[in-house]
Formats: structure tokens, sequence, C-alpha cells
């Protein structure tokens, strides 16, 4: 009998979840007016390897603790440590981009949004994570592989504060004068009796998600993470090289031990594993659900086919629906910025 009451829905949940962010990232090479948003591709990416390894890591060791296939919990164990600083760092990414409208500003280069997006989550989960890395990984019965972090106000500062600062950042410079403008600009457009650009929407609606809900779910995990130790004032700011990386060996941890040490043991890896399935299912709602989605997986049915040496797949007025789209996402974003360049701000 599998030790995670969640089982095996948990694990099931995760690899469609998985599936469907790469079904909008693959759809989104097929979309005739373009790619996706870089933010909300960086997010899918990602969450497709977490939800696909996390899937996979539950039905391994649904019922045991072994440490086994260390290079692929290596691996794992960094992309648990990324996925969560993307999490926040697309906020920034979104945000920043709709307050360039907004503020009828220049979109700037995308090179800072590849750092963003790339650089630094790698940085986390690469140098950053070594200096505070107590272990090679741990492997946790019902849940898999993930990272060791060394008991230290260093270790939490390098690896759990890119889940916070980042996307109240965000919140406070970008996010107001966001709001504002949608506002402003819902209310001037309801008068001729046009609507706002749902892509726009959608997009607002995936950095409130990550603002709203996922900050506070970080600061929370924050917070019990700290509760034990503080109470028990054994926290030092960082123990020293040598001792962080004394015992290397991956460490084993039955989920009996999860549960004797308390209600905090036992909820953070749910909490931790749960977010990324249901911010993937809310994502394909948002993106994977529209005309142009539809239209883009014709696309890649076709090219498929073709592939094959088949006959493409023939679709009805799906020229029209893409002509419509585009027609009402141009009209709206002419109306919103007022400019002919913040057009193409966001694909």
């Amino acid at each position: 009998m599998a030790t995670d009451p969640t089982y095996p829905l948990y694990p099931v949940l995760s690899i469609l979840s998985a599936a469907l962010s790469l079904l909008i990232l693959v759809g989104g090479l097929f979309r005739p007016s373009g790619n996706l948003n870089l933010g909300v591709g960086f997010l899918c990416f990602w969450l497709v390897l977490e939800n696909f390894a996390n899937g996979i890591s539950a039905i391994i060791w649904f019922e045991s603790a072994d440490v086994k296939f260390h290079v692929y919990c290596d691996i794992v164990s960094r992309i648990h440590l990324v996925c969560p600083t993307i999490n926040s760092l697309t906020t920034v990414i979104v945000i920043r981009r709709l307050y360039c409208i907004a503020s009828l500003r220049p979109k700037g280069s995308y090179a800072s949004e590849w750092v963003l997006g790339s650089l630094v989550p790698m940085s986390v989960a690469g140098p950053l994570y070594y200096i505070v890395q107590g272990a090679r990984f741990q492997v946790l019965e019902g849940f898999g592989c993930t990272y060791v972090i060394a008991h230290s106000l260093l270790g939490i500062l390098l690896t759990q504060a890119g889940t916070i600062i980042p996307s109240m950042l965000a919140f406070v410079l970008y996010y107001p004068k966001v709001i504002e403008f949608f506002h402003r600009h819902h209310k001037d457009m309801s008068r001729f009796s046009l609507a706002l650009p749902t892509n726009y929407i959608r997009i607002l609606a995936i950095a409130s998600i990550n603002t709203m809900l996922l900050l506070p779910l970080n600061i929370v995990m924050l917070v019990l993470v700290l509760i034990s130790p503080c109470e028990a004032g054994t926290l030092p700011f960082y123990p020293g090289w040598n001792v962080v990386h004394r015992n290397w060996d991956p460490i084993s941890v039955r989920y009996a031990v999860l549960q004797d040490r308390g209600a905090i043991g036992i909820t953070l890896p749910y909490l931790m594993r749960w977010t990324s399935p249901v911010l993937a299912m809310v994502i394909f709602c948002l993106f994977g659900l529209t005309a142009e989605a539809r239209a883009s997986y014709r696309h890649m049915c076709s090219a498929i086919c073709v592939s094959l040496g088949r006959k493409p797949v023939v679709t009805v007025h799906e020229q029209d629906v893409h002509n419509s789209s585009s027609t009402g996402e141009s009209r709206g974003l002419h109306s919103l910025s007022g400019t002919a360049t913040s057009v193409m701000i966001i694909a």
C-alpha cells in the first residue's frame, strides 16, 4: 500500500499537466501570429520538466526511500530549486512588459529577460546552491529525490530569497501602474463597446496568480522552514565550508520520519509539489483553450501528417478565426497604447 494518500492521483495529474504545458509550448511554434510571451514560455518550459520529473519520482519511490538513480536525482534536485525561482522571476518579466505598455515606454532588449529567465535561476541551482549543499541529494519516501540545504541562514537566503523578493519588487514597482492602466482603459473602451485584448487579460491573470497566490504561499513555506530552528535557537549564519560538505552521501528519509517531524515536516513536501501541477492546469486553461491555440494545434497536426507523407488535416474557418483574432487584437492594442510601437510588445 502506498504511503502517500494522494497516490496515484498525484503522478497522473503531474504527468498530464506536463503534457498540457508541453502542448502550449509546441503549439506556440505553430502560431501564425508569433510565439508565446517569453515569460509564459519560460514558465511552461520549467513546468514541463518539474511536473514530469515529480510524476515519475512519485511512481518510483511511492513506497520506498531507496537511494538509486543518482544522476537522475542530481538533475531533479536542481529542477526543484529552479522552478520556484522561475515562478517569481516570470512575474517580473510579465509585469514589466505590461508596465512598458502602460507607461508607453519601449519594451527594451530581450537580453534582460533571458538573464532573468535562464541565467539567474541556473545560478541559484548551480554555484549558489553548492555553497550550502549539505548532501548530494535526499530521497523522501512517497515523494522522490530533492535538494538538501545546510542548516544555516545563508542557505535560506541563497536558495529561498529568489522565490519571494522578485515577486515583491514586481508587485510594488509595476503592479499598481498596470492595474490602474487596465482599469482606466476598460472604462474608456466600454464606452465605445470595445474589449480589451484577451491576450493581455490572460497574461495579467498569470502575473496576478503568481503575485497573489504563490507569493503568500512561498512566504508561508519560508516561515515553516524557520519555525523549528528559531524556536530551538540553533540557526547559524553559515557553519563553514568544511562542515557543510563533510558528509556528501545521499540521504534517505522514510515517510514515518516525516510524520514524526510534525505538521511542518509532512506539510512542506505536499505544498512544494502540488503547486506546479495546479499552476500548469491554470496556465493551460488561460492559454491552451483559445481559438488561436486550437488553430495552432491543427497546424501542428497538419505538419505531422505532412512529415509522415499523409494528407494534411483540412480545417474549416481556421483562417477566418485567425484573421478575426488578429484584427481584434491589433485594434485593441492600438487603442491601448496610442502608438504603433506598442503593438508588438507582447507576442
